[in-house]
């Protein structure tokens, strides 16, 4: 908003991060999935036939990663490392999420040994080499 000479104002308030991510994941509930992934189909035919929705980051990601294993024929256990780059790769609450939807499908064992947040200067240069292979599918 802006004051009176149409300048914003500023909020200078403490957030936790507890009262943070619990916003986030009421966000992700009720505009994310009903807006956004259910339309798009993005989510595990085994949780869309059962008529559940992810209720926080950790199962949006779980169903949406199952999701990408159901469209590829693929499983985990068939990957050599899940590379994870991009703005989200920095947030401790993605790359949480992340590794616990990893745990869940694939164990532990495959969360410390195959997924990786790269760090330093080179994580810039893996966003754009995996852009490109992206768009040469």
């Amino acid at each position: 908003s802006v004051d009176d000479k149409m300048q914003p104002k500023h909020l200078d308030l403490g957030v936790s991060v507890k009262v943070l991510e619990a916003e986030f994941n009421d966000y992700v509930k009720d505009n994310i999935v009903p807006d956004v992934i259910v339309p798009q189909n993005l989510l595990s035919s085994s949780l869309s036939s059962s008529g559940q929705q992810p209720n926080d980051l950790e199962s949006l990601f779980s169903s949406m990663i199952m999701k990408v294993f159901e469209t590829s024929g693929q499983n985990p256990f068939t990957l050599n490392s899940v590379l994870v780059v991009g703005g989200g790769a920095r947030s401790p609450m993605f790359k949480n999420a992340l590794k616990a939807s990893f745990g869940k499908l694939a164990g532990e064992q495959f969360v410390q040994e195959r997924v990786v947040f790269p760090t330093g200067a080179l994580v810039e240069e893996m966003v754009v080499l995996g852009a490109a292979l992206s768009s040469s599918d």
